[in-house]
């Protein structure tokens, strides 16, 4: 008589214990009414449905732990051009939970973060062939442990230090303002994204970060990363961790200065990073070499009261071993474009990109550059309820045969 062998696998077992351990935590501090610390104006849309149901509750709970739970589900369908038409549905469930240790342990500025996803759905990029994915929510499908870290901070926030599983996306390389567009070209800049195994969403690595503000207008931070987070199919379950060796370690720093020019903020950045691990191919020799760079440029500027604009630039000068050389994008933001709707937000945005000759060169039938015009209006119907509409058009898709033209919506519940 045959057996069936049954197949435990340890990693996703730890992730699964750690998820019911915190939401059960959480769930326990789920009805006190002053739960919630001091918030931006972004965290004010994602918790206002929680501190509702916290009104009126009892108040004999343990302060200090917030739990956050979002479900977001797109739609794109590709209507001309590309390789073929087609329309494709993909969904995320963000899950997690704040410890604030003042409360919990009277560690003055102590923040824990556990936060887990999972993805579902197809990726409508196949469709096109281009190279920025259509969709910065789409992924390898699985459910994975995506950050957990600690986070203290000194001096009134003007030191903090940071260390755990951390995605590149909580300090370096990214926009507000740009982070309203839906094409992931807008996220991190494809010269980091795309040159190297870094910890880029929907994969943290272990790592750590250390922001310095001596003063109000001006702020520098360091970080060092895992440099190979695995892969999204081998990194399935957010678990790789494997430091040094071949993979070495991926060095990052950026310079922020604010301004006020005319009575309007901005804020002006540069980094870059250096990579000293040797898993780079050589796109001439095919040959295996080590390190790496990359430095970026970055500026976001109010224009008025409900305008402003927003402008990066990334460049890769080892044209031998990077797939992207050059990538530059920019746009501009229009906040409450209608006076019944002032937390609704309009925005339209370029994106280039331009491969390096050498990759090129060794891959034939690859584009030059590809580039992505993106029109999107975000309708706040409730503080928990977003619906976003968006139109791209992709310019010489890097694997494509035509010009594309993309349109979706995409639906965010959040509490």
């Amino acid at each position: 008589m045959n057996k069936k062998k049954i197949h435990f696998n340890l990693r996703k077992f730890i992730v699964v214990i750690l998820f019911v351990f915190c939401q059960l935590l959480a769930l326990n501090s789920w009805a006190e009414k002053n739960f919630f610390l001091e918030e931006t104006s972004n965290d004010k849309i994602t918790s206002q449905l929680t501190k509702d149901w916290l009104d009126g509750q009892s108040d004999n709970q343990v302060r200090g732990i917030k739990p956050f739970f979002g479900y977001s589900g797109e739609f794109l369908s590709v209507l001309d051009g590309g390789n073929e038409t087609g329309t494709s549905w993909h969904g995320l469930v963000d899950l997690g939970v704040d410890f604030y240790l003042e409360q919990l342990l009277g560690i003055r500025n102590g923040l824990v973060r556990v936060h887990g996803q999972s993805i579902q759905g197809g990726d409508p990029s196949e469709f096109v062939g281009n190279i920025n994915t259509l969709s910065n929510m789409v992924g390898f499908n699985t459910t994975r442990l995506f950050q957990i870290w600690y986070e203290q901070e000194f001096l009134d926030g003007s030191i903090s230090f940071k260390f755990g599983l951390i995605s590149l996306e909580d300090g370096f390389m990214t926009d507000k303002s740009s982070e309203l567009f839906i094409n992931g070209g807008f996220g991190e800049l494809s010269t980091q994204s795309l040159n190297n195994a870094a910890p880029t969403w929907p994969i943290g690595a272990l790592g750590a970060l250390l922001y310095l503000e001596p003063s109000k207008n001006l702020y520098f931070q360091v970080g060092v990363y895992d440099g190979n987070v695995g892969g999204e199919e081998i990194n399935n379950d957010g678990m790789h961790v494997k430091l040094g060796g071949m993979e070495g370690f991926l060095y990052l720093f950026e310079l922020g200065i604010t301004s006020n020019i005319l009575g309007r903020d901005g804020i002006y950045k540069i980094g870059g990073f250096c990579h000293s691990g040797e898993e780079f191919i050589n796109f001439n020799t095919g040959e295996i070499v080590n390190g790496n760079t990359s430095v970026y440029f970055s500026i976001n500027q109010e224009i008025t009261d409900t305008f402003n604009t927003w402008w990066r630039l990334g460049y890769s000068p080892d044209k031998e071993k990077n797939i992207v050389s050059f990538d530059t994008d920019f746009g501009i933001n229009w906040m409450g474009p209608l006076e019944q709707r002032p937390e609704d937000n309009f925005g339209l945005a370029f994106l280039y990109t331009r491969f390096s000759s050498d990759y090129v060169g060794a891959n034939p039938g690859v584009s030059i550059m590809e580039s992505v015009i993106e029109l999107t209006y975000r309708v706040v119907i409730a503080p928990w309820i977003l619906v976003q509409p968006t139109f791209q058009m992709i310019f010489n898709p890097h694997e494509g045969e035509n010009n594309a033209s993309v349109f979706g919506v995409r639906s965010q519940i959040i509490f």
